[in-house]
């Protein structure tokens, strides 16, 4: 019995899911998400990892750490999203969802006059 439980606590927790890019028609095949996880309902951060995502959005997480976390995803300009309170275990996390809504432009994870500012500034330009 004691070696199946050391068995168990050595195994990776997964976490499963699919993440949407709003406002984005194509495939995010190989889009590299940062996922941050941080003891829950904390700013504590215990393990970062950035993860390429599926052709259909899709993500496995695989962590050593047990417990209550909460797991925070950010790509690129869109702003991120925190699951609250995984309990992580050896069985595991399926099921999450999430769709991160587009436009933070200035990467403040917030859509605000600045994003607009920035957008005004280098619209209609061209490339040489």
């Amino acid at each position: 019995m004691l070696n199946w439980t050391l068995q168990r606590l050595r195994e990776e927790g997964t976490i499963q899911g699919e993440i949407k890019l709003g406002d984005f028609l194509f495939s995010p095949l190989n889009f590299n998400v940062t996922f941050r996880l941080f003891d829950a309902g904390t700013e504590n951060l215990r393990e970062t990892q950035v993860i390429p995502l599926s052709s259909w959005g899709g993500f496995t997480y695989s962590t050593s750490l047990r417990g209550n976390f909460d797991l925070r995803v950010q790509f690129s300009h869109w702003l991120s999203h925190r699951f609250r309170s995984l309990n992580i275990t050896t069985t595991g996390v399926t099921g999450l969802s999430t769709t991160l809504v587009n436009g933070d432009v200035d990467k403040d994870n917030s859509v605000t006059i600045f994003d607009y500012i920035i957008l005004s500034a280098n619209f209609d330009k061209e490339g040489s």
